[in-house]
């Protein structure tokens, strides 16, 4: 209930009607929750001063290659140890889960208690399994971003699971041999970076929004290089790059500014065999390698591998020749220094280091139980530690407990890991929302395309002359293609539209969020607005105005509901 008054509050924004909400919701709601000051960095920090993993941090500097077998880490205490250790160290890490969904649930884990930049992501090439052949382009340009950052000597902290080791990936020297940067104020001719592209396989088409194309318009191009997520604008100045700049494919808006930019292909397939190595091959000797359960990766990759040479399909990307076979990812393994985490261990003679946690009980929604739980844990001088992204779930956390009296303490901390757990060593408890409320939790792996209204760039190029589309500012017009105009004495693109009585409007490239395709009721053509008359604009004055009388209602009745009891 205070959700949907909050939300009613925030749409009409009335200083009086929200400081009257308020009063109301503070006599009748007392929260009992902690205001300690706490984020994901101070508590890796507390981590970083835990005495084992001091000790794991001292067994990896000893001059000797290091086998290690860490036991007791229940839920996301792994994330947190190895965000512990990665902070206290300057080597880079490869952890190896056992498969697809759990890596992504551990990166989304290590995404929220370390610095995004430093944490890469690893996938298969392929969307499903490789033996079916669907290429992933997303993934591609996670893969290449990965051995790009490898490249770079910088500090990494990688995720993957078996499936993405299979794949020999290319040497660094042809990488780099394949690899074009830009740097801003360099000479550079727009057709030896066209040249170069079209070597490259690079498609050439009128806008970019997927990696492997480029475009040409005037002095600009625009790359999608397989070496990132966004897509590029280079602006030359003769021979020279004037500018670089990553902007979003929907807007067309620049987003950020980049002195240098590493152009690379599509590396995964159309190289000679004879190019590839194995991923560990590529890794820096001195990389820590950690594994879930390292008996089970090797026995997936031979399982994998026997599936692929099986198959008799003539279309197989994947040639015996591009395989890695689990016999000689343990090969490798003598030139690292490897952990292994779980129950299984594979070196019998690993030096063991015993952590002391257990996993979030089940509550099954059993509030009383919850709250009996955490009187427990206080009494034995346990420290509680609810994680959750949404404010609002603490909210509702805290009325049930007011509700049925219940005096408990716990401190909320504003972000979330997949499994809550419990640390017997620093006597700390910490529980997650999503489990408390038995609610699905979702991974994310990045930004990706974000629900919108606006069109994109794919969507534009799939619209017809005479389809329906609605302009913001000036309502229902009828698209009728793609012109170029003259602009600060520069050709640049326009999408026209047509208005009532053959009025034409002109809409940069640059302001796509403006615009979106009409959806209306199937069969119905909707009613043309004519420009210039602000009969839009009132219409979507009406459409406020109602919206903001369904929000008076909804204060009325809840202040009203609220004051009853």
């Amino acid at each position: 209930m205070p959700l949907l008054f909050y939300a009613a509050v925030k749409i009409l924004d009335f200083k009086q009607s929200r400081n009257h909400f308020i009063q109301i919701f503070n006599s009748k709601y007392r929260f009992y929750y902690l205001c300690r000051p706490m984020n994901a960095t101070q508590l890796v920090r507390q981590y970083q001063r835990n005495s084992l993993v001091s000790e794991l941090d001292v067994q990896l500097k000893l001059p000797d290659i290091q086998k290690i077998h860490l036991k007791g880490l229940a839920g996301s205490s792994v994330s947190l140890v190895l965000s512990a250790l990665f902070t206290r160290n300057e080597n880079g890490i490869l952890l190896v889960l056992n498969d697809r969904e759990e890596a992504a649930y551990c990166f989304d884990d290590l995404t929220a208690l370390c610095p995004d930049e430093m944490m890469l992501f690893y996938p298969s090439s392929y969307k499903r399994l490789a033996r079916h052949g669907k290429v992933e382009q997303e993934n591609i340009v996670q893969r290449t971003e990965v051995l790009n950052r490898i490249n770079s000597k910088g500090k990494y902290l990688i995720v993957s699971y078996p499936e993405a080791l299979i794949e020999k990936v290319l040497t660094s020297e042809s990488l780099q041999s394949n690899t074009l940067p830009i740097s801003v104020g360099e000479k550079l001719s727009i057709d030896f970076v066209n040249d170069v592209l079209h070597e490259y396989g690079f498609e050439r088409v009128d806008f970019v929004y997927e990696p492997g194309q480029y475009s040409v318009r005037g002095s600009i191009i625009d790359i999608f290089s397989f070496a990132h997520e966004v897509p590029f604008r280079i602006d030359f100045f003769g021979d020279e790059v004037e500018s670089i700049r990553s902007f979003d494919i929907d807007t067309q808006l620049s987003v950020k500014k980049f002195e240098t930019i590493f152009v690379i292909p599509n590396i995964q397939h159309g190289i000679d065999a004879a190019n590839k190595v194995d991923f560990l091959s590529y890794l820096p000797e001195k990389t820590l390698l950690a594994f879930r359960d390292l008996s089970y990766t090797v026995s997936q990759l031979d399982s994998f591998s026997d599936d692929l040479l099986s198959s008799e399909d003539p279309d197989m990307l994947l040639k015996p020749d591009m395989i890695c076979r689990g016999e000689e990812l343990i090969k490798k393994l003598d030139s690292f220094s490897v952990l292994e985490i779980g129950t299984q261990h594979f070196f019998k003679h690993a030096h063991i280091i015993q952590f002391a946690t257990v996993p979030q009980p089940l509550f099954n929604k059993n509030f009383d139980l919850l709250a009996q739980d955490l009187k427990v844990n206080q009494s034995n001088g346990y420290e509680t530690f609810i994680l959750s992204n949404n404010e609002k779930q603490i909210e509702r956390l805290q009325a049930i407990f007011d509700d049925r009296e219940f005096n408990v303490k716990f401190f909320p901390l504003n972000f979330t890991l997949h499994e809550g757990f419990i640390d017997r060593d620093l006597k700390m408890v910490l529980y997650t929302d999503h489990q408390l409320f038995e609610r699905y939790h979702r991974y994310k792996l990045q930004s990706g395309n974000k629900a919108r209204a606006s069109i994109s760039i794919q969507e534009l190029n799939k619209l017809h002359p005479g389809d329906y589309v609605v302009h913001i500012d000036h309502g229902i017009g009828k698209f009728a293609g793609l012109v170029k105009t003259e602009v600060n004495g520069k050709i640049q693109e326009a999408v026209r539209l047509v208005y009532r009585d053959s009025d034409s409007l002109l809409v940069s490239i640059h302001s796509l969020h403006r615009i979106s395709k009409y959806k209306g009721k199937d069969g119905s053509e909707p009613q043309i607005n004519k420009l210039g008359t602000g009969a839009w604009q009132k219409m979507k004055s009406r459409a406020k105005s109602k919206v903001k009388d369904i929000a008076r209602e909804l204060i009325a009745l809840y202040a009203k509901r609220l004051e009853e009891k």
